[in-house]
């Protein structure tokens, strides 16, 4: 039942974001996804999988945290949030960007950054239940979330192609608080590390799992 759920879940939100113009709704509906992948470690009903979904989480936040903080310092740049309003953000703040690409990469879950780690996990203790235990409904629920996460990078695609290939419609210049930026730079830059040396995140859900389980 939980598998079905995180089916169900992971398609129902990228299907809803597919067509979104709004960022913060697109991002929203995404997040609906993020849940059903998520439920994909508790559908494996095994300790790698309680640990993947806590990988998983912990990555979440940060990406989330960074992609909605872009979100924000667009619009109250630009007194709106379309995808449009992103048209050649890569001319009027370069920063601003390339970190929000970031975040959306990481979202999709693309190498090397820390949203593959947390999906490599949980990709890992569904086949894991499958090599250990059988049942072809495990394969094809990773068969989903594989064809789930193509959907995602299509509209995730969306808002990189308006800051890096389409022109701005304007001269308007996008300066986020100096608080937002290194907030930006932060978050992007702990994706970047984990995505490379994810061994601290690992060690540190596998003591606070085993720490819970003797507790």
């Amino acid at each position: 039942m939980v598998g079905v759920l995180s089916a169900v879940t992971m398609t129902l939100g990228n299907l809803s974001a597919l067509h979104q113009n709004n960022l913060k709704r697109l991002l929203a509906y995404s997040s609906i996804s993020h849940a059903g992948y998520a439920l994909m470690g508790l559908a494996a009903a095994s300790r790698l999988g309680v640990q993947s979904v806590m990988i998983y989480m912990l990555v979440y936040l940060v990406m989330n945290l960074g992609a909605f903080l872009a979100v924000i310092a667009i619009a109250q740049a630009t007194g709106s949030e379309t995808i449009a309003d992103c048209n050649g953000l890569a001319h009027r703040n370069p920063l601003l960007a390339v970190t929000f690409a970031v975040f959306l990469f990481s979202l999709t879950g693309l190498p090397p950054l820390a949203g593959f780690t947390g999906k490599w996990y949980l990709f890992m203790a569904v086949l894991d239940h499958y090599a250990e235990q059988g049942g072809g409904w495990y394969v094809t629920l990773a068969v989903i979330a594989a064809l789930n996460t193509a959907v995602s990078l299509y509209y995730y695609m969306r808002i990189a192609r308006a800051m890096f290939i389409e022109k701005p419609a304007g001269e308007l210049v996008v300066r986020p608080k100096v608080t937002y930026q290194i907030m930006l730079g932060a978050f992007s830059a702990a994706l970047l590390l984990f995505g490379i040396w994810w061994n601290p995140i690992v060690d540190w859900t596998k003591a606070s799992l085993t720490f819970m389980t003797r507790g």
